[in-house]
């Protein structure tokens, strides 16, 4: 464990000016009684501090990685990993505790195949522009190197950039990348588009994620790349003003609203993993 001081005086982020810390998952053990951050949760580093969904961390505020013991080698010959931001790891009720759709996902697909394996590997708060495209290669290069290669990933980012001012055109380019990464290790992609959110009845701010939705769709149509489209599967709109699927937050959703995603992704991906009569698993 390492107070918030000690990490700077490591120089850390000289190395890059911003850097996520999740390669582990870690605890903030407050130098205060503040109860709410003494848990877990993903911290993001960007220089000269460390972010977490409950706030800034303070120089006495100590970062503790969580020990744990190695995990089994899986035995699944069809392993997905479902990759992205908060809403890959099922942020839900205001960050209170996590939902993923991988979950029922991977209930769902064993049910047509028993040999598949969902991985999640979502990160609040993370953007396409920022550490994906590192920690994508990270994941399916070590996948790889143990023999347990990545037969699919499932991709849905770029909320976050574009919330941070990103243009559109430089969101798409990232998740291209992303794309022809997954291809360089000979995994193919399920593509999704952005989710509305509770900006999108106000129209002209909500423009760039409507556009980066229109350059997914073009770039999947153009590259026989599998798309869900989840802006006109999962509107956030309708007579009432707000989607039952969605937090009160209006930008994440209800542990229902992830199950709901994870029943569109199983009907898009069911027919390429399941099965078939006769073949041998």
């Amino acid at each position: 464990c390492l107070t918030l001081k000690q990490i700077r005086s490591l120089n850390l982020y000289s190395l890059r000016s911003s850097i996520c810390l999740h390669a582990t998952r870690f605890t903030i053990q407050p130098h205060s009684t503040t109860p709410t951050m003494n848990r877990l949760l993903p911290c993001c580093w960007s220089a000269p501090n460390l972010h977490t969904k409950y706030g800034t961390a303070d120089d006495n505020d100590t970062l503790c990685t969580l020990d744990q013991p190695p995990e089994a080698a899986s035995t699944k010959r069809l392993r997905i990993l479902a990759f992205g931001d908060s809403l890959t790891e099922g942020y839900t009720h205001c960050g209170t505790f996590f939902h993923p759709y991988a979950d029922r996902l991977q209930t769902l697909l064993q049910q047509v195949n028993p040999d598949v394996e969902v991985v999640m590997s979502g990160i609040s708060g993370e953007c396409v522009l920022d550490s994906m495209q590192d920690r994508l290669e990270q994941a399916l290069q070590g996948a790889r190197q143990e023999g347990q290669r990545f037969s699919w990933v499932l991709i849905l980012g770029g909320i976050n950039d574009i919330g941070c001012g990103a243009s559109a055109y430089a969101v798409h380019k990232g998740l291209v990348a992303l794309y022809e990464t997954c291809r360089k290790h000979r995994a193919k992609v399920l593509a999704m588009t952005c989710l509305q959110n509770s900006g999108t009845p106000m129209g002209a701010t909500d423009k760039d994620r409507r556009r980066l939705n229109e350059m997914i769709r073009d770039h999947c149509h153009d590259n026989d790349v599998l798309l869900l489209d989840l802006e006109k599967r999962m509107p956030y709109v309708r007579s009432d003003g707000k989607d039952a699927h969605f937090d009160m937050d209006g930008l994440h959703l209800l542990p229902q609203g992830y199950d709901h995603m994870a029943d569109l992704i199983f009907k898009a991906l069911k027919g390429r993993v399941q099965v078939k009569s006769g073949q041998k698993q």
